[in-house]
């Protein structure tokens, strides 16, 4: 749009994506509570904050802003996906986290990320099995590095520590500064 039409928010939204994208997550806070201070119904800028606020290690705080981008629009996917991931880090709500990345699923159904969720959502649960139909479906999706990590983590959990060792290689191929990864790579070496 010529400049003159462009309201404050949308400017915010620029900047604020932009710090994001900077992973200059002060800056985005500042922009996205901004936003809201306008408009506290953008279940987007709910669902930003959250996001950063998980970065943090603020859990609490990132909960509570996942939920309110759900609450004032339950097709967010992005905050279905993100809240449902949450949970299964923390191994809690495992069952609510399988029903909203589902739901995140009939929304965007080749989703690397929320295929990935449900993967790791299983194992979870225990269900390896399932875990690698959709870790492997998402690997073939998206290469990303926090899915060929889980990949390797559900296969070294199954015994096949080869395919576990290349998951994780092809992880740090990705992304080399996932320096806990060669931890593992380690830890698995010694025990074979």
């Amino acid at each position: 749009r010529p400049l003159l039409e462009l309201k404050e928010t949308d400017i915010r939204y620029s900047l604020a994506q932009l710090y994001f994208m900077q992973e200059d997550y002060q800056k985005a806070e500042g922009e996205y509570k901004a936003i809201l201070e306008n408009d506290p119904n953008d279940s987007y800028a709910h669902f930003y904050l959250g996001y950063i606020h998980s970065e943090y290690s603020n859990t609490d705080v990132a909960i509570k802003e996942f939920n309110r981008a759900i609450e004032l629009d339950p097709a967010n996917p992005l905050a279905l996906n993100a809240l449902s991931y949450l949970y299964a880090q923390q191994g809690r709500n495992l069952d609510e986290a399988l029903a909203m990345v589902k739901k995140a699923l009939e929304l965007e159904p080749s989703n690397g990320a929320y295929l990935d969720t449900l993967g790791w959502i299983y194992f979870k649960k225990g269900d390896t099995d399932r875990a690698l139909r959709y870790l492997e479906n998402a690997s073939v999706v998206v290469e990303d590095a926090e899915i060929f990590e889980h990949l390797g983590d559900v296969y070294f959990n199954t015994g096949r520590a080869e395919e576990a060792l290349k998951n994780w290689k092809r992880s740090l191929e990705i992304d080399p500064q996932r320096k806990h990864i060669r931890d593992k790579i380690k830890e698995a070496k010694r025990d074979r």
